[in-house]
């Protein structure tokens, strides 16, 4: 295990490095010049030569790279907008993401589990029924639209709580205060139902194919009682797709926040990303995809670690 996990850390630094070369070809592909943006309308062509040497947007484009991916690791990257550490810009938006990306997933396995476990004991009834109708409705329901209809019906016509907004925090986070928690319900709840719905059909059927297996009728058949059949024997087998989706949802989450937080306007990464994209700030745009891109492949390190102890079977030796 401890080299198989030498090796895949060997591979994260290849694949971020490979993403970096592709994120930072994509910025200077796309539209829009970083200076013209920040110089404003009617500013003379000699203050834009001046704002792009300052940059060092004026520079070859390999040399841009090497001075981006250099300056990122000791710490001095900018923001053209904000003229602050890229660091500790991201480091001060982090927590609202971490929370409410952390408590999205939460609610989203919680919830998911149960409710694909019940719809697959239950297959072809009212109870079944029901289950894959919602999360079919929770596929196909954007989440800023999630967000919206949540905010009128339970801000704007119940006025139970607030519309938009992160509230009061307590050493960073807002769920240390009743003011956050009731300022994190809506966008948690807008952030976790696509991949709700998600993780529910992909529980349903998992748990499906396992149980028409027969060993699950050999349990059955020596009187085991119901529950350990299903929680002892069948989940047990099917919960390694669902584990992978649950490490896929951490960097789905990260991507989903982009919507929800502009969207309730929650100060986390997301609408960083978003601001940043407005103003052309390449430094911000830079880091924060590659810090998704971190937390996709350490997840997936995560989860393939996390098979080998849910199923005995599986070795990397």
């Amino acid at each position: 295990m401890t080299s198989y996990i030498i090796r895949r850390l060997g591979q994260i630094v290849l694949v971020l490095f490979i993403v970096s070369i592709l994120i930072f070809s994509l910025l200077q592909l796309a539209p829009g010049d970083p200076a013209t943006v920040l110089a404003g309308p009617g500013t003379s062509v000699e203050e834009l030569q001046a704002i792009r040497e300052d940059l060092g947007l004026n520079k070859p484009i390999h040399m841009q790279y090497v001075t981006f991916v250099k300056k990122l690791f000791n710490g001095t990257l900018k923001s053209y907008a904000y003229k602050q550490p890229v660091i500790s810009i991201i480091a001060e938006r982090f927590p609202a993401t971490l929370e409410l990306g952390l408590f999205a997933i939460i609610l989203a396995t919680i919830v998911s589990i149960p409710a694909g476990i019940i719809s697959a004991i239950w297959q072809d009834t009212t109870a079944d029924y029901t289950v894959t109708t919602v999360a079919l409705l929770g596929i196909s329901t954007p989440v800023f639209w999630t967000a919206l209809m949540l905010m009128l019906l339970l801000s704007i016509q119940l006025d139970a709580l607030p519309v938009s907004g992160r509230g009061a925090t307590l050493w960073g986070f807002s769920i240390f205060t009743l003011d956050g928690l009731r300022h994190i319900v809506i966008p948690m709840i807008a952030l976790s139902s696509v991949q709700m719905a998600m993780n529910t059909r992909l529980t349903r059927s998992s748990m499906l194919e396992v149980l028409r297996e027969d060993y699950i009728t050999t349990a059955r058949s020596k009187g085991l009682k119901e529950n350990v059949v299903i929680l002892g024997h069948a989940f047990r087998n099917a919960v390694l797709p669902v584990m992978t989706n649950i490490g896929m949802m951490v960097g789905t989450m990260v991507a989903g926040a982009v919507l929800t937080e502009t969207t309730t306007a929650w100060p986390g990464l997301g609408r960083l990303m978003i601001s940043s994209i407005n103003r052309r700030d390449f430094a911000v745009i830079f880091a924060l995809t590659l810090l998704i891109s971190f937390g996709y492949v350490v997840s997936y390190l995560i989860v393939d670690i996390l098979y080998a102890y849910a199923d005995p079977r599986i070795t990397y030796d």
